[in-house]
């Protein structure tokens, strides 16, 4: 039993089978892309329920937050770890202004999906004299 415990914990890390960095979270893979209209932003959160999930937009950021939670397994022993867990906030800069009330999201098979439209531009308006 010494044995087989003492392996345990020298074929595992805290930090690696809780997925914290330095930072204290992880972070997601993510896509964006731009049309003349809207911003598409596409993240991976494969594995965490889309109801821990939580997606905040402001006119130039959008931040997503969740968490993945380590599986509850009875094991002995663990011989690789590469898939991140624990809690995670990312925070992307959008390359434009958009319109928060008319943005929308999807969670499905993993991928998030936000698609926001761009912030109308008014330009230059000539305002009538009366």
């Amino acid at each position: 039993m010494e044995r087989r415990l003492g392996r345990m914990i020298r074929s595992m890390s805290f930090d690696r089978s809780h997925g914290f960095s330095a930072s204290g979270s992880w972070a997601q893979a993510v896509d964006i892309y731009e049309s003349e209209k809207e911003i598409l932003v596409y993240m991976d959160v494969s594995g965490v329920d889309p109801e821990k999930l939580t997606v905040v937009l402001e006119r130039e950021r959008l931040t997503v937050s969740g968490e993945r939670e380590f599986p509850v397994l009875d094991l002995c022993c663990i011989h690789q770890l590469e898939i991140d867990y624990g809690p995670f906030q990312r925070s992307i800069r959008l390359p434009a202004h958009i319109d928060p009330e008319a943005a929308t999201s999807v969670c499905r098979h993993g991928l998030l999906v936000v698609r926001m439209p761009k912030e109308k531009k008014t330009g230059r308006v000539r305002i009538p004299i009366s």
